[in-house]
């Protein structure tokens, strides 16, 4: 099994990024949510969700399907 960890979403909206998460835990997707922000400042920085890369693909076009 590969460790390796792709970025599938990006967004400044903690809402969005959780969102996103939800969706793919309903296809069985694993995924975590690497926080960027600045705890001061959250317009600075950016929430990416991870996945493991051999759901890279399965979870890119879900969210393209589901989310956007």
């Amino acid at each position: 099994m590969n460790d390796e960890w792709i970025k599938v979403f990006e967004t400044t909206k903690m809402h969005q990024a959780l969102m996103v998460q939800s969706v793919l835990k309903e296809h069985h997707i694993y995924s975590v949510l690497f926080n960027q922000q600045d705890s001061l400042y959250v317009v600075m920085g950016e929430i990416q969700v991870m996945v493991r890369a051999e759901d890279g693909f399965d979870a890119i076009n879900i969210i393209e399907a589901e989310i956007t």
